[in-house]
């Protein structure tokens, strides 16, 4: 934030767009060691959901990040993150760098809506009224280091934040084919994209002994910001 208010930056090269920005920021990550080591243990345990919910092999990373609220962010509209597809396309996990209780602003998912009759109901007020008022939903809250994983159509929004505690979620996007991916993520994220790092790549480490400079693209100075930045979300999170 820092570097984007004195010029030094662009808020698009550091960070992505995010709905309801006041108090809320999603910055983009790059994949240096830290992060790398983080992928590598969630997908010892997220992969075979990945591979089995997008029927691919190797699903590709899409996007990756950290999501932040702060004091004072107030609550997102309900929404989905892409179009309503026929079938699974793009998946969204979230991690929570600390606990994350009902003050925080926890993501409100909303249960079955990743089709499209609940998407046609979204654009018909009585209809999302109907829906939003009387369907099951499910919070976000969750102790350090727990995952939630949503398919992008769902729809879901983030809450309003009254805690003086800051909310923040490491996520990764993975898609079912490099085209989706593009499609969705490949303007803001097309650096990651062009690395080509896959559930597989990502379950053996690529990038937790530093090997992200080459693969990535990234120098040894972005390396050092990155793990800087990364140390000061850990720290906030506290």
């Amino acid at each position: 934030l820092a570097a984007v208010a004195s010029g030094a930056a662009s808020y698009s090269a550091c960070f992505g767009t995010v709905r309801a920005r006041t108090a809320r920021h999603d910055l983009k990550l790059a994949l240096d060691p830290a992060v790398a080591e983080a992928l590598a243990e969630a997908m010892g345990v997220l992969g075979p959901l990945l591979r089995a919910t997008l029927r691919c092999a190797q699903p590709y990373l899409a996007a990756l990040g950290a999501v932040g609220s702060t004091e004072g962010a107030p609550r997102q509209l309900i929404h989905a993150d892409t179009r309503c597809f026929d079938a699974p396309e793009l998946l969204t996990m979230f991690v929570a760098l600390q606990a994350v209780d009902g003050t925080m602003g926890p993501t409100t998912f909303v249960p079955g809506t990743h089709n499209q009759r609940a998407h046609a109901a979204m654009l018909d007020p009585p209809r999302k009224a109907d829906l939003l008022s009387t369907g099951p939903i499910r919070l976000g809250t969750m102790p350090v280091g727990a995952s939630t994983l949503y398919d992008t159509r769902l729809l879901h929004g983030g809450g309003a934040n009254h805690s003086p505690r800051g909310r923040w979620l490491f996520y990764a996007t993975f898609a079912a084919s490099r085209s989706i991916a593009a499609e969705y993520h490949g303007r803001e994220y097309a650096e990651l994209q062009r690395a080509v790092h896959t559930v597989g790549s990502l379950e053996r480490g690529i990038g937790c002994r530093g090997d992200f400079q080459t693969e990535a693209g990234h120098s040894d100075n972005e390396g050092a910001e990155w793990e800087g930045v990364w140390a000061a979300l850990e720290e906030q999170a506290r």
